[in-house]
This record gives structure tokens, sequence and C-alpha cells, in this order.
């Protein structure tokens, strides 16, 4: 019977609410979905109708599925009813199984045609239904179908349980039904099926990969095996007290009665500066202290060194950085350098006294703080071989040699030839003899500590990265972008959560990560013994990263290795950097002892060969002799800057006043006049 033509006695707003939407939007209110409606409109029998209307209650409380139950109830009922079936029978039946049923659980559509089949056989046709996993209208008929034959049964008068035993395995009975109903579903149907259940195995695969992931990433924590800053420490622990340097620095510098300003070196016209000569001279106890710090043969730095309490105390260190500094604990890559950077203040005074010393016409002064202060660079590159130590020592001995050259050019006479062979001797040695490269040993323990605490470790040299561990890499990054996700919505911060251990899961493993560093320092080793016109002005530090992993900044698997990798191009400029120099302050030397030997300038540096010097200086940006001319009577000294243009210093005569020009020529001596400050 179809509800919507029948009788309506219902209210227009019962009507509107038990109408699908559907029919909503066609504008019509049909009330469809009333199973009260759908039972009272039956030519059923009043008791029937109660208990149709008690089972229908137990299908929950949306309406689809109830007007579904109820219209299913209907036609199963009327159908025994006029195959001769008794009334109060079917309503006991579906009493009964009312009461059989859980509380909690709801009927369903498919199971209305076996509601008023016996127990045993209304399990038997759900587990059947259950079993067939079809969609829920194939259900509905798989349960009308059996119970239909379930009924026939039953009025032939065979008993239930006999039809039971009759009816076989249940599975194999299933698994034929369910291929059966999938051969009937048309080719557009099906392949709608195959796709939704490769989405389901696709979704299955990933859930189960990330879970994977996610537990790998978040459950497991990097294991710290090595203290690779007290394992150095240990190489200094030991030495003799004579032997370190350290000890009488530290004192000099909590001796400094004025810390050394923001004052520019030179004044306005050109002079050494009067703070720095005021500097100087009230600081001659540090001065003394360098002098002999410098005679001693090793820095011997070493951070659990108590006796840097009072010297932390005056640096005004709170307690918890003290503690850092003297307990090397923590990431080797935070290890605190405050003596490093200090150094750079006793080598400025020492600086401050050779020119007091100068303006005074004392020559041993002059060289004893010049010598003072190559000392230090050395003692300074022997501490923890760290790239920053290195850098500093570098910059000491350029300094040295700068001011030198500055100090022979304005006091022309204040040395005889006996100070500057002296001090000939000493640049000769520096930098090992000029074939200084950079061991690296500081930064490849850094990168050793760094992995160490990125990556898990499975015992084998092998481990993967882990959330613990990317959390230490912000100590690498640029501070704004630390910890956006904590500024980021709700929202974002889930999905980069979710997200966290899939990025993980691209990097390089611990294993390879690992032989991809020593390949990567051991190349850097070998690039820093030659000079830049050997490698070639194109080597930076990408293509060095790229042509030694064979890879490209894009790459995710490498990701760590860009982050953390030092700064080699850098490094290797300073080398660059410091043999010219020392090259250029030999040559001066050298050019000034010939002066004082014959009166005049020579005509050429091949005049310098072999007395006073071994070989004609080299040019580090071309591998070609540097350039020198005389200009108005005076030396000029420069480099081309790797164009290979030599007009005879004609040209370069135009850069004293500045050290470099547009073609890139680099003036080495006389050094350019100091900027007007």
């Amino acid at each position: 019977m179809n509800p919507a033509t029948a009788n309506d006695d219902r209210s227009w707003l019962r009507r509107l609410l038990t109408t699908p939407l559907g029919d909503l939007l066609g504008g019509h209110v049909t009330g469809a979905l009333d199973p009260r409606h759908q039972i009272a409109v039956a030519a059923l029998p009043d008791a029937l109708k109660r208990e149709l209307h008690r089972t229908v209650r137990r299908a929950g409380w949306r309406l689809a599925p109830r007007a579904e139950l109820a219209r299913r109830l209907v036609v199963d009922v009327e159908s025994q009813l006029a195959a001769g079936g008794n009334a109060d029978a079917l309503a006991g039946a579906l009493a009964a199984e009312r009461k059989r049923r859980s509380r909690w659980r709801r009927l369903r559509a498919d199971e209305a045609p076996a509601l008023t089949l016996p127990a045993e056989l209304h399990r038997l046709v759900d587990t059947v239904v259950r079993k067939t996993r079809l969609s829920r209208r194939e259900k509905c008929d798989v349960a009308s179908e059996l119970s239909g034959h379930f009924h026939d049964g039953l009025a032939a008068g065979q008993p239930a349980d006999q039809l039971v035993r009759d009816f076989g395995d249940i599975r194999a009975a299933a698994r034929l039904i369910r291929r059966a109903k999938l051969r009937n579903r048309s080719w557009q149907r099906q392949l709608v099926g195959y796709a939704g259940r490769a989405v389901q195995l696709s979704l299955a695969a990933a859930l189960l990969a990330w879970t994977f992931l996610a537990v790998r990433y978040f459950g497991s924590q990097p294991s710290i095996t090595h203290n690779y800053l007290a394992e150095m420490d240990a190489a200094y622990v030991g030495l003799h007290e004579d032997q370190r340097a350290w000890p009488l620095y530290r004192e000099a510098l909590m001796d400094l009665h004025l810390q050394r300003e923001t004052w520019p070196m030179w004044s306005t016209d050109g002079a050494f500066n009067h703070e720095y000569r005021t500097w100087a001279a009230e600081n001659q106890r540090a001065v003394a202290l360098c002098r002999k710090a410098a005679a001693r043969p090793q820095m011997g730095f070493f951070y659990q060194d108590r006796g840097n309490v009072d010297w932390l105390t005056q640096m005004s260190f709170d307690q918890d950085l003290a503690t850092r500094f003297l307990s090397p604990e923590g990431p080797t890559v935070a290890a605190l350098l405050p003596h490093i950077q200090e150094m750079r203040t006793l080598g400025h005074l020492l600086l401050a006294d050779a020119w007091t010393a100068a303006e005074r016409s004392d020559a041993a002064a002059v060289v004893a703080d010049i010598d003072a202060m190559l000392a230090m660079s050395d003692n300074v590159r022997d501490t923890h071989s760290f790239l920053v130590t290195q850098l500093v020592s570098l910059a000491l001995f350029n300094l040295a040699a700068e001011h030198t050259e500055r100090l022979l050019e304005a006091y022309p006479a204040l040395l005889d030839d006996e100070q500057l062979a002296a001090l000939d001797d000493r640049f000769r040695a520096a930098l090992d003899d000029g074939q200084i490269a950079p061991d690296f040993l500081g930064e490849r323990a850094v990168i050793a500590d760094t992995l160490q605490r990125v990556y898990s470790d499975d015992g084998k040299g092998g481990g993967h990265v882990t959330r613990q561990g990317l959390k230490t890499l912000e100590i690498w990054m640029p501070r704004g972008q630390r910890d956006l996700w904590k500024q980021s919505s709700l929202p974002a911060a889930t999905l980069a959560w979710l997200a966290e251990p899939l990025d993980a899961s691209r990097y390089a493993d611990r294993r390879e990560m690992t032989e991809v560093v020593a390949k990567l320092f051991d190349e850097a080793a070998e690039l820093s013994k030659l000079s830049r016109w050997q490698r070639g002005e194109s080597l930076n530090d990408a293509t060095l990263l790229a042509e030694t992993v064979d890879c490209n900044a894009s790459d995710p698997r490498w990701r760590l290795l860009w982050l953390i990798a030092p700064p080699f191009e850098s490094m290797l400029n300073a080398v660059d950097q410091a043999k010219q120099q020392r090259e250029a302050v030999l040559t001066v030397i050298a050019l000034q002892r010939y002066r004082l030997e014959h009166g005049a300038w020579p005509a050429a540096l091949a005049d310098l060969v072999p007395d006073l010097l071994p070989a004609e200086p080299v040019d580090q940006a071309t591998g070609e002799p540097l350039q020198y001319g005389l200009v108005d009577g005076l030396p000029l000294l420069y480099s081309v800057g790797g164009n290979g243009t030599d007009d005879g210093g004609i040209r370069a005569e135009a850069n004293r006043s500045g050290l470099t020009d547009p073609d890139g020529d680099w003036v080495l001596w006389p050094p350019p006049p100091p900027p007007a400050e």
C-alpha cells in the first residue's frame, strides 16, 4: 500500500517532519518516513499492529531505518497472512524476538523477514546475511529469500531444527550467495566497488605505514654514548702548568684596568689613536703576561679547569653559564668560547703596545709584541681545533702581519737588519712554514656529536632520525624560525604533527650520513692544501656538498647535511688570505732589508732571490708571482686578483686610496691609509 495515496489524517507539521529531503526539494510534503503511518494504514489486526509498533521502536531513533523496517515488516506479515498464517502466532513471534534481543541491540531492515521465524532459524538467517558482506539493500534481499524459504519449509510441516541441519555449512552458503550477488551487479557498480576496495586498501596500507613510522619516530630516543668535548679536553688536562699559556692569558685578562671599547684605531689625521696609546700604557703588566705566555709551547686550555672560576665571575657569567663552561656535558656545537674571543682583546693590546713602543723608538718591544702575537695565534689554533678557533687564529696572524707592514711603512728606520731578520724567521715559521691546512678535527667532533643527538642507535652504526633529535637542531636555525608551530592554529599544528614522521623518514640514515660526512671532511681537508688558483674559483660550499654526495640543496634526503655542514668556503678563503698575507709580509721585510743594505729599493722582486727570499712570492689568486713596481721611486706590491693583467704598477697607483679597484686589484703594500673616522 502506498501511504502517499491512502487517506492521510496526519497534521501538516508531522508530514513535514517525516518527509525525505529529496521530496522537499521537489516541492512535495509526503511524510514517507513516518513508520507509525505505514503500520496504521496496513490491513492488519490491531494486536499485530501494536506488536509491529513496539518492534519498530527497537530500530533506533533515525527515521529512515525505522521507516524501512516498518515497510518490510508490513509486507512480510501481509504475505504470511495471505498464505494462511495466524496473526496471533505472528504477534507472539515478534514479542518473543524482542525479549531474546539485548536492550542495546538495534534492529536492522534486513532482519525484518526473519523476525517471525523461530529463534534458531532467525539466528541462522542473521548469521548468513552478515557473512555475505553485501550492501544493505542486497542483504535485505538475501534475508527475504532465506526467510521465504524457511517459511515454506515450516508451512510444509518440517521442524525448525531439521531445516537448520538441512541448510548445511553456513560459511559455504554465505560465500556462494555473495558470489551470485556480485555477478548480478552491473559493470559500473563492480568498477565502483573495485575502486572503493582499492581506496580502502591504500588507506589501510598508508595508515599502517604511518603507524610504523610514528612509533619509530616518537618512540625512539637518541643514545648519547660519547662526550666529545670531554674527550677533546683530555688532551690538555695532563699538561704541566709551566707548559700551559692559558693561565697567563687568563691572568692578563683579569688584570686589564680598562676593557677595550670600540675606539677607532686611527684618528682623523691618520695617526694612531690616543685612547689605544693610553690603554697600552695602563696595562703593561698584562702585556708582560702575554709575552710570557707566548714563550710557552701550548695553550693548555680545558673546560674543567677550576682556575677559570674567578675569571668567569669577573666576566659576569651567571651560574648556569658557569656550570656549562666548567662541565662540558651538553652539545658540542653549543660549547662556549669566550676565552677565544677574549684573545682578540689581548691581540689588540699587543698591537697598541707595539705602536706605542714604535713612537718611543723601542724596537725591541715592537719585535717582542709582534712575536707574542704570532705565538698567540699559534696558541689559539692549538685549542680544540674548532672552526671558530682556527678563524680567530688566522685573524690574529693577519693583524700581526698587517700591522708589521704598517709599522715598517710608518717607521722605516725603526728596526735594524738583525731585528728584521728575527721577524723574518718568525713569520717564515708561522702557519706551519706556510703549509697550513685546517684539520677540521673540532668540526668532525661537532658533527659526530650532533648526529648522536639527532639519530637513534641500533648498535651497528645505523639509526634513524628521532623527534627529540630534530628539536636539538633548533640551535642551528635562525631565532625567527624556531617554534613557529606554537604560533600557528591548532589545525595547522595538528597537520604538522601528523606530517613529522613522514618528513623524518626522508632523511638519510645514520650510517650513510656518517660516511658522507667523513668523505666531505676528507675532501675539504685535501682542498685546503691547495691554493685558490689550484682548486678553482668556482668551488664553494654548495659545489663541494653537491659533488661529494651527488645531490642538490632541494633533496630532502640530505637536508640535515646542508643544515649542519660548516662553512668550508669561508675557512678555505681565510687560509688563502693568511697565506697571501704571509707572502706579503715576508716580501715587505725583504724589501726593507734590501733597502738597508743597498740604500735603494730593488728594481724587481727577482733581486731579492735567493739572499732574502727563497723564491719570488706567489699570488694565491693566479699562481703567478706577485706584481711589484716603483711609482715615483716608491715600491708598490699588489695582486692582480686573478685577471692576469700587468700594467707595471701604473693602474695600481690609483689604488693607494683603497684596498681594491673595480678590476679586482689588491694592494698588499704599502697598505692603503686608514679610513677617516
